[in-house]
């Protein structure tokens, strides 16, 4: 705490003379006043404003202070304040009514000064003890993690145009230390550079324990070369300590650090804190004992590209496992199941069969399936976990088909209660049915209970070969989402009205309040994908390709937002350019290369595109994050990356797309790359977009 700030004292109360007479007492203690003549005033002020104690009079106006105390004092943000209420009513029952609300103290008016006086020192002091002990590290005597995000931003909002750097440490090698001497001499270490980061702690210097060996070091006013110097001076000091096991060995350990600096390399804490562990993790990989300022090459050097390069198993992983699901096959589970330390009476068993795979890689690309498959496997097991209290076994039929196979082996001989478990199998076969019902797939079940016989199991694969064949939709009309082609019959594309009569307009949100607008079928809802793939099936010439930019020029011209426009498959790229810049001089244009496209090596833009196009750039469409995009976008001009829907959809469901998707964001913002997402429908898929900052919209937008 820095002891020359004013502690700031919120004062309640029936009348201003009332207020100003409680202040005048309290002259020379060193406080800020803050003043509130009701209940909501005093929440009003509470909410941007932290006081340390809070001075209440019982009856103020027409309220009572008893409801406001309780209401703070359950308050996780409010509950340690301190509160004084204040009564010219002596009686018992008012005070026992203050004590049950939550206040610390009772005092009756006339009030004297120095009894007053004593009451907020104390309880003044009584605050900053428990505001310490609730923000700071108890080994190391360093602020916590919630203390340092409360008061980075505290500084951002207070010095908008100030230089801020933020460095993260990491002790090197410390894992050795614990396993080499013991904890005990792993908390000393840690101890010791606690005190030492201690020493240096002033307005501008603010350390904190992040957690383990990781600390965080905010630096007010300091750029990144004059933060640089400041944190090698530190661990210089740190480097030059000798500690003693109580053996009598000797060894020093030293820190790597990295440093990001606002507002030049994020306007956010998030964002800067990972480009600060970027730099971090370069100085580790390049040595450690160092200390590395953030610079853009090194977001190909982070662990986000690392997890994207890691080693791939295309078919099955190290342990014979299917490569997207990481799931066994078929008879490996049996095996597992067979093996299993009780006797096995009959096992429960579903099967969740994906129809129309073939047609979904077709559409849209295998990596968009994958995610696809991979999203329905993490629904499958939550729901079986939360509606079946036995043991799971989820397996894949085999390495062709993506047939799950849930699996209940019980001691118990399930057939006894066969009704009574079949109801539960169709139950959770419902909530499979529906977690998937946005989106385009069309999903087959069975359900069974088969005797285990051990005399002869492998009787149990012809079994559920059997169940395969019989899986079929819980509902006889299944919906799909047909194709715009199979609804409406074309006339010949060169009657000059039909692009003008059957499209119309539809938005994307891009950030910083940007609009990209699409073309897409009037009344059909279609995502941007799918009116990309619809418009390459009639455009197949120089002629309708004229007549759709013409269409596209009448349906704009009004609007100033960028136009995203599909790459023609069948059309030369040069002449579809020259196309654009005659057609839509003055839009600002965008041409969307599909990621199938790229994924199946149909990239063949010219290179002198990339040279000189302010009009015309590039966009990657239903990307799917991968090294390879990321490989492509860092060596080409790519201006704007729109996500597939399907990759944000169900998106809660992956903790390392998280990772993914926010590393992909810093990476594209180093390159000064637009992202945005299309077409999101989860709630909590939209708050988590909303966390990592990438523009979406909605169904409804679109």
């Amino acid at each position: 705490m820095n002891s020359s700030e004013k502690n700031q004292i919120l004062l309640i109360s029936h009348s201003k003379s009332s207020g100003r007479e409680l202040m005048s007492m309290l002259e020379g203690l060193n406080l800020e006043f803050l003043y509130a003549e009701s209940s909501s005033e005093a929440i009003n002020i509470i909410s941007f404003a932290a006081p340390k104690l809070i001075i209440v009079e019982t009856f103020f106006g027409n309220e009572n202070c008893f409801d406001l105390c309780r209401m703070l004092k359950t308050s996780q943000r409010t509950k340690l304040i301190p509160i004084i209420a204040i009564s010219d009513i002596d009686c018992q029952n008012s005070r026992v009514q203050a004590i049950q609300s939550g206040a610390d103290t009772f005092m009756l008016k006339p009030v004297i000064k120095e009894e007053l006086i004593a009451h907020v020192r104390g309880k003044i002091s009584q605050f900053n003890e428990f505001y310490l002990l609730s923000t700071t590290d108890e080994l190391t005597r360093l602020y916590n993690r919630r203390e340092f995000f409360k008061r980075f931003e505290n500084e951002i909002v207070k010095n908008t145009d100030t230089v801020i750097s933020l460095a993260i440490i990491d002790l090197d090698s410390f894992k050795q230390i614990n396993d080499l001497y013991g904890h005990p001499m792993g908390d000393a270490v840690l101890m010791k550079f606690g005190e030492i980061l201690n020493k240096h702690l002033s307005p501008s210097f603010f350390p904190t324990r992040f957690g383990g060996e990781e600390f965080v070091i905010t630096l007010l006013g300091k750029n990144g070369s004059e933060a640089k110097e400041i944190i090698d001076s530190i661990r210089r000091e740190f480097d030059s300590i000798v500690f003693s096991t109580s053996d009598e060995k000797k060894f020093s350990i030293s820190f790597s650090a990295g440093i990001s600096e606002y507002p030049v390399f994020g306007k956010n804490l998030s964002i800067l804190l990972s480009r600060a562990d970027q730099a971090l993790y370069s100085a580790k990989k390049e040595g450690k004992s160092r200390t590395y300022i953030f610079d853009p090459i090194m977001a190909k050097n982070d662990r986000f590209w690392e997890y994207l390069k890691k080693a791939s198993h295309f078919f099955t992983d190290k342990k014979n496992r299917d490569a997207v699901t990481n799931l066994p096959f078929l008879h490996s589970s049996l095996e597992t199941i067979s093996n299993l330390s009780f006797e096995i009476k009959s096992i429960g068993i579903i099967i969740v069969k994906i129809e129309n795979i073939s047609s979904l890689r077709q559409i849209l690309g295998i990596p968009v399936t994958d995610f696809i498959i991979e999203n329905l496997k993490i629904v499958i097991k939550k729901t079986c976990e939360m509606n079946f209290s036995t043991d799971t076994f989820i397996s894949v039929s085999d390495i062709t088909n993506y047939n799950f196979i849930i699996k209940f082996p019980s001691i118990i001989d399930f057939s006894v209660n066969n009704e009574k478990c079949r109801t539960l199998y169709r139950k959770i076969c419902r909530k499979i049915e529906k977690a998937f019902s946005h989106l385009p797939v069309h999903l087959k079940f069975a359900d069974s209970i088969i005797f285990f016989n051990k005399k002869n199991p492998r009787a149990i694969i012809g079994e559920i070969d059997n169940l395969l064949q019989k899986s079929s939709f819980l509902n006889k009309k299944v919906s799909r989402k047909e194709e715009p082609e199979s609804i409406i019959k074309y006339p010949d594309l060169i009657e000059n009205k039909f692009f003008e009569d059957n499209f119309e307009k539809k938005y994307i949100s891009g950030p910083e309040h940007k609009k990209y607008v699409f073309i897409s079928l009037n009344n059909f809802y279609s995502s941007f994908s799918s009116s990309f793939r619809f418009l390459n099936s009639i455009i197949s010439s120089i002629e309708t390709t004229e007549l759709f930019l013409k269409s596209v020029s009448k349906l704009t011209r009004d609007d100033n937002s960028s136009i995203v426009l599909p790459k023609l498959q069948e059309i030369d790229f040069i002449d579809y350019l020259n196309l654009i810049k005659k057609i839509l001089p003055e839009k600002k244009v965008f041409i969307s290369i599909n990621e199938t496209e790229i994924s199946e090596g149909n990239f063949d833009i010219p290179k002198d595109f990339f040279v000189s196009n302010n009009s015309v750039s590039l966009a990657i469409s239903d990307c799917y994050i991968s090294a390879e995009i990321l490989n492509l976008i860092s060596h080409f001009d790519f201006r704007l990356v729109i996500l597939s829907e399907h990759l944000t959809m169900c998106l809660h469901c992956f903790k390392d797309r998280i990772k993914i998707l926010n590393g992909f964001k810093i990476f594209a913002d180093q390159l000064e790359i637009d992202i945005c997402s299309s077409n999101v429908a989860n709630p909590e898929d939209i708050q988590l977009l909303k966390d990592i900052d990438i523009t979406y919209s909605d169904r409804n937008e679109s």
